[in-house]
């Protein structure tokens, strides 16, 4: 039957209007609402569960995209949930709208407008939401600061849902942004391969900052068999970084233990590890200890001072 096909696609939720475009008579509806078959998820707005029990999240989205009417898409952190950008389920739950489409307030839906509304929801996504590339922009536009930026466009990227050139080219179709030129060159860090805010970080703080080589983005090596990724690879001189958001989150002092680490491999290895604090909060120490082993594997540059504070050169020497 097609309205039970309906229904399965929809997660189980409906609207009154399209129950009765599937012939379905109102006394029907408000025997089986009356009966506590169904029963409405937003009163007033015609949208209804045809089961029992709690809604599963994707039958509550489907009512709040339904609630909202004709055109409505789930976008913003809703959105970046069902694309698998992020791990958390938005509080709100964020839907999108043409200008000049009116819809009163409806509890736990933040309503946004767009006047480019058809051209930003996706063809064939169920349900239905603003395009991939499209939700990674308008999040960015939601964003308090600019770790939170780098950090959606890179998660965007590192998914490999999307790539940095379609990022790019949907950043290229919008005409007034904030932070447009941050996001331009966010999208530039992700297109050389930085898969993550540490990795944009490191390119940003360590590396650019401190006019290193240029390190290569996410070479794939096999051993034993096995692909992996380095996260950053000077092959001129053998050297690897390996950058670990997990260990940065322990606190400063696991730098103490890292640096200890790292001093050994600058004598007979070229592999360096770094977490999260190292990067952030001491960039120049980090760079120093880097242009130790790329001068110990050939390198005949120097590295630069960032700041009147850097301490690179003092510790390059």
């Amino acid at each position: 039957m097609a309205l039970e096909r309906l229904m399965h696609h929809q997660a189980g939720v409906v609207t009154r209007q399209q129950v009765l475009g599937y012939g379905i008579s109102r006394s029907a509806v408000s025997h089986y609402l009356g009966g506590c078959r169904w029963r409405a998820v937003y009163p007033g707005r015609g949208v209804y569960a045809t089961f029992t029990g709690p809604l599963s999240r994707t039958a509550e989205l489907w009512a709040a995209v339904l609630a909202c009417g004709t055109g409505a898409m789930l976008s913003h952190h809703t959105a970046a949930e069902l694309w698998g950008i992020t791990e958390r389920p938005s509080g709100l739950i964020h839907v999108t709208l043409s200008h000049g489409h009116s819809v009163r307030a409806l509890r736990d839906i933040r309503i946004h407008r767009s006047s480019k509304a058809d051209r930003i929801r996706h063809p064939a996504a169920s349900p239905p939401r603003t395009r991939l590339e499209e939700t990674v922009i308008a999040l960015t536009q939601l964003s308090s600061d600019l770790d939170e930026v780098t950090a959606w466009v890179a998660q965007a990227c590192g998914s490999r849902l999307t790539t940095a050139a379609r990022l790019a080219t949907t950043l290229a179709g919008h005409g007034k942004l904030r932070r447009r030129p941050e996001l331009i060159a966010f999208v530039g860090v992700a297109a050389e391969g930085a898969h993550s805010l540490l990795e944009t970080r490191y390119f940003q703080r360590v590396e650019r900052a401190h006019d290193l080589p240029r390190g290569r983005r996410q070479l794939r090596r096999t051993e034993d068999g096995v692909s992996q990724y380095d996260d950053v690879t000077y092959e001129q001189y053998r050297t690897i970084v390996h950058l670990d958001g997990r260990v940065g989150h322990l606190g400063r002092d696991v730098f103490r233990d890292m640096r200890r680490d790292n001093a050994a491999t600058e004598k007979n290895k070229a592999s360096l590890r770094y977490g999260y604090a190292d990067v952030t909060h001491r960039s120049c120490e980090v760079a120093a200890q880097i242009s130790h082993v790329l001068i110990a594997h050939g390198w005949t540059g120097r590295p630069s001072s960032c700041g009147l504070a850097c301490s690179v050169l003092d510790l390059g020497d």
